[in-house]
């Protein structure tokens, strides 16, 4: 017997030779490869781009800096150096106010020309206004308002100046401090002078001084042993004050009441190491080693310094300057390294200035000054580009706005105090918020360390004190009530309120705790009257040094107003300027920006007796608020509008650049952004690239929005670009033609046909780089391209009301195609009109189609054009027909033969429209269907007879 196996093969071999023969009857729709040797007549179209502004940039890319004519991979190594300034002697020290540098020149031969005041308003012209004889080994240098002071090395003496007349220092020596130790550092806030001195046996390393009357420097005699012998560098945040303690580390000290000093922390991990420098932003500090590098410090428990992360330098780390995410160091023999500290867990080196030696470091808006070896050197790492929008946030109000490290916050009018972490700016996150009072008008606000001082315009509000130590945990202080609260500024332990019908106030926040409870200290209300003699309105204040600046907004009879508070329990005005209905004044060392109505004007300070209009910008109205950083000015308009300002020329005013905001009111710069209040939401903007922002380690990303927003299916493209990139770094430049699902690189200056179809056109740039510190460049971008149209629809034809077999043929006239030709047409069939169901569909090259073997019933279809390049047309109109197949009628017949023996009976059904008498099963049966099977019959006979001789 032999085995079944092989035979049931035979059959289904031979069912499936039998199904394979007999012929289809419709074809499946799939897509169409473009034929790649067919090309049409297409239009041509052109884009331009020298990235000088945002127009075109895509909002969700965010790994790569966009303006300024270039697009960069990890960082802009550009360096600009702009002018260098001899000096008879080595630069230990500056300071830098307004657009005046005061320079200490330590010389080793001579007291002459050792004090110079230089003029920076252009940076890359540095001039000199003047100097004086100060001392031999000069070493510090601080400046506040018009109150100067220096320290030297040898004695320790420390030598106070008037600066009120930077171009005449001659008369401007005010006394001195026989301080007996080398001074290495100096730093002021509000009242206070704090100095840091070398070398001092008894661990009294830092003395504090009063200098609120400039004319009569107070020491106070209060600094107890916190051990610091090897003082080399001092900062403070708030009350928070750090010092760099040279081999036994850092301190940290409360001095909130600076008559009595505290120690909070000691953080000895580094000890042993020469702590030269220490500088503070928001939560982080920052230490230079020497030549162990910088460190960074978690400070968000004053108490409890922890380390963060380190990162070496190759020579001695001296002096620090921190902007945004870029720390710059002054590293001896190396000159300037710039460091990352995006990361504060990974400080990253980047990339350095070199050909001098580096003593300090100080920065000015956009610009880095050096103090070397032979002078100072202006140089600028941070490059203003695009002044676009980096993100909002939406959920709460907002009137004013502070930044402090990576902390903003938010005086929300009815919505109280909140924070937002700004850390990534094009993504603030909601911290905390808390409102206190009712009905709350929380209109203005200052931070200073860890405490957050609000102007609440509401009944019953006035000024009040939040601890925001611990940003995502606000917490309430106290309030000292005041009836209209308008403004506040804090500098050290004073607090300037504006209370507007009733002039302003004067009070002692030394100790915020009690704030509410006493009137300790200086506490004054000045009532200020208009030049009609009526009540005045003020608005807004500022302080700076032992001056105070108060704007009066008043219809007429206003005025800016200057005051001397030397003596904080009688201040007495020395100058005024008529301006009304002033609303905001910004400050910016020897110049007043102010609103005067509808203008902005400009005035001159100095001397502060005698304010001097500048300019007025007569074009910006309804200002409702002014910062300044350095050469750049932004002013909110109330209405629309964000205004940047180039005030390098205080005299001539340059407008940058602007953009749209609704109901823009307080503005803050800080680090590389600006930081807006905009009544009912949070805006954040980018005013320049700093030296680390734009780095990413590996792969840097730029990207356009879609160029051309009409319907054309785009055909070539040929992509031009001047760049330029170091070794080790890879440009790989992509188009897309369909909005960024597909894209498809192409080579700079040379023709590229696309893949794929779109009409939504962009471009992308990818920069891969092999070491961290490489970079490139894209400094424009030119793009030529080609596209079709779409074919038009084509018309169908009437197929007729009814077909009687489900066989008939559909045809339609010829699609128009102005750019091209037509490739194919899409036939489709449906059971609806909606076409929700397309029971089949075909793909033909014709203009007509055969459909067979329909059932009954009701059929609508449709058709469009595909041409060469795969792009669709519209469908055409919607024709139907109505399938209804006959049913045969039949007849019987009898026929009846009688025989001697027997009677036959004979019954034949035939079909009454056939007279031939074929047999029922050739009907029944296609002939080519019947041919198959008879052959697949015979081909199992055959094989069966084979298999039974075996």
């Amino acid at each position: 017997m032999k085995p079944a196996k092989p035979l049931c093969m035979l059959f289904v071999l031979s069912f499936l030779i039998m199904l394979a023969l007999v012929p289809p009857t419709s074809v499946s729709f799939s897509s169409v490869e473009r034929p790649k040797d067919m090309k049409a007549i297409a239009g041509e179209g052109h884009y331009y781009d020298d990235l000088s502004n945002g127009s075109y940039r895509d909002p969700e890319n965010t790994n790569a800096s966009w303006g300024a004519g270039a697009i960069m991979a990890d960082t802009d190594r550009s360096v600009d150096r702009l002018d260098s300034f001899n000096l008879p002697g080595s630069v230990r020290s500056l300071a830098i106010q307004g657009r005046e540098a005061f320079v200490a020149a330590y010389r080793t031969d001579t007291n002459l020309d050792s004090l110079f005041v230089l003029d920076i308003s252009n940076a890359s012209e540095i001039s000199e206004l003047s100097n004086r004889d100060s001392s031999k080994h000069l070493t510090a240098v601080a400046v506040s308002g018009d109150f100067g002071v220096v320290g030297r090395a040898v004695n320790g003496d420390l030598f106070f100046y008037n600066l009120s007349k930077p171009t005449d220092m001659f008369d401007a020596f005010l006394g001195f401090d026989d301080y007996n130790f080398t001074v290495t550092d100096l730093e002021i806030q509000g009242r206070f002078l704090y100095a840091m001195r070398l070398n001092t046996d008894d661990g009294f390393g830092l003395s504090i001084y009063d200098i609120q009357d400039p004319s009569n420097v107070i020491a106070i005699d209060s600094s107890p042993s916190f051990n610091i012998t090897r003082g080399y560098g001092i900062d403070i945040q708030g009350d928070i004050l750090y010092v760099a303690n040279g081999e036994h580390g850092i301190l940290s000290v409360n001095v909130s009441n600076p008559y009595s000093p505290e120690r909070l922390d000691t953080l000895d991990t580094i000890t042993g190491w020469n702590c030269t420098d220490v500088i503070v932003e928001g939560n982080r500090v920052y230490i230079a080693t020497e030549y162990h590098g910088i460190y960074v410090v978690d400070a968000s428990n004053v108490r409890d310094l922890r380390i963060l992360g380190q990162c070496d330098t190759l020579d001695k780390a001296n002096r620090l300057a921190i902007h945004g995410k870029s720390l710059f160091v002054a590293d001896g023999t190396q000159g300037v390294r710039v460091i990352d500290v995006s990361n504060p867990r990974n400080p990253t080196w980047l990339h350095q200035a070199s050909g001098f030696y580096a003593y300090c470091i100080t920065i000015h808006g956009d610009t880095v000054y050096v103090g070397t070896d032979d002078g100072v050197r202006a140089l600028r790492y941070m490059h203003q580009t695009d002044f676009y929008k980096l993100a909002s946030y939406n959920e709460r109000k907002a009137l004013d706005i502070r930044v402090q490290g990576e902390i903003a916050y938010v005086a929300g009018g009815s919505d109280g105090l909140y924070t937002l972490n700004v850390s990534d700016p094009a993504n603030p996150v909601l911290l905390d918020n808390i409102t206190v009072g009712f009905p709350e008008f929380y209109r203005k606000l200052d931070v200073q360390g860890h405490y957050a001082y609000v102007a609440d315009y509401g009944p019953g509000g006035g000024l009040r004190i939040f601890n925001v130590c611990n940003p995502s945990n606000i917490e309430y202080i106290g309030v000292r009530t005041f009836s209209q609260t308008t403004d506040v500024d804090v500098e050290g332990d004073v607090a300037f309120v504006a209370n507007g019908n009733n002039g302003f106030a004067i009070l002692n926040v030394s100790n915020p705790s009690l704030f509410a409870l006493s009137v300790s200290g200086p506490y004054v209300d000045i009532s200020i009257t208009g030049g009609d003699g009526s009540l005045g309105n003020i608005t807004a204040l500022w302080n700076q040094g032992p001056h105070l600046y108060v704007a009066n907004y008043r219809e007429f009879g206003g005025g800016c107003f200057t005051y001397d508070i030397s003596d904080l329990a009688n201040p007495r005005m020395m100058s005024s300027a008529a301006v009304y209905k002033s609303y905001e004044i910004a400050v910016d060392g020897d110049i007043a920006f102010v609103n005067h109505d509808s203008v902005l004007r400009v005035y001159n300070l100095t001397p502060p007796n005698n304010t001097q209009l500048l300019t007025s910008f007569g074009w910006i109205d309804n200002i409702t608020g002014i910062c300044t950083d350095g050469r750049y000015v932004v002013v909110s308009m109330g209405d629309d509008n964000l205004i940047l300002l180039d005030a390098s020329n205080s005299s001539d005013l340059d407008v940058l650049d602007w953009q749209d905001e609704p109901t823009p009111l307080g503005v803050f710069i800080h680090g590389e952004n600006v930081y807006c209040a905009a009544e009912d939401h949070v805006s954040i903007y980018s005013i320049y690239k700093g030296a680390c922002s734009s780095f990413r380690e590996g792969l840097s990303v730029a990207q356009s929005i879609p160029l051309d927003d009409t319907e054309r299916a785009m055909v070539s493209a040929t992509l031009h670009s001047d760049y330029w990139h170091q070794s080790e770094v890879s440009v790989q430049f992509q188009l897309s033609p369909d909005g960024g699902e597909n894209w498809e690189n192409v080579m700079p200056g040379m023709e590229h046909e696309f893949e794929h179809i779109g009409s939504d056109l962009c471009w992308k740039i990818n920069i891969h780089n092999g070491l961290r510190d490489r970079t490139a460049f894209i400094y424009d971008l030119d793009i030529e391209y080609t596209y079709n149209e779409a074919p038009e629809a084509p018309v169908l034809n009437d197929p007729g009301e009814t077909d009687g077999d489900g066989n008939f043929t559909v045809s339609w006239k010829a699609a128009a195609d102005s750019t091209g030709s037509i490739y194919s047409y899409e036939l489709q069939i449906a059971s609806t009109i909606e076409f929700d169901s397309v029971l089949d569909s075909w793909v033909t090259d014709d203009v007509n189609q055969e459909v067979t073997n329909l059932e009954e019933g009701e059929y609508y279809f449709r058709v469009r054009g595909m041409d060469e390049f795969g792009m669709l047309g519209p469908w055409s109109n919607v024709e139907n027909i109505t399938v209804e197949i006959e049913t045969p009628t039949t007849t019987t017949t009898t026929t009846t033969t009688t025989t001697t023996n027997t009677e036959e009976t004979t019954t034949t059904t035939s079909d009454t429209d056939d007279t031939n008498g074929q047999f029922w099963f050739i009907f029944f049966f296609d002939s080519t269907l019947l041919l198959m099977i008879i052959i697949g019959l015979a081909f199992v006979v055959i094989v069966i007879i084979a298999l039974r001789r075996r």
